[in-house]
């Protein structure tokens, strides 16, 4: 955000895999913020594969992808926390 809003994200790029990511402490609560929004997320797919019966959802793109990204945020909210650069 120094430079302004970020102009590389969008469905196929995400902050994980950006080569200006900020991992320092002072940025922990934006990691932890979106590691929660991401849980809460993967959450509701599940709830709504749940309501609609469907059982093989893991092979879903959305469910991947949404699974994916938590597994990176808790990585990298585990690494700011223990002072591991990432």
């Amino acid at each position: 955000m120094i430079d302004g809003g970020c102009t590389k994200r969008n469905s196929i790029y995400n902050c994980v895999n950006c080569t200006n990511l900020c991992t320092g402490a002072k940025y922990l609560p934006y990691w932890q913020e979106m590691l929660t929004k991401q849980r809460e997320l993967l959450d509701k797919l599940l709830i709504t594969y749940a309501g609609e019966g469907i059982s093989n959802y893991r092979d879903f793109k959305e469910y991947k992808q949404s699974a994916f990204l938590l597994r990176c945020y808790e990585n990298i909210v585990k690494s700011i926390e223990s002072g591991v650069s990432v």
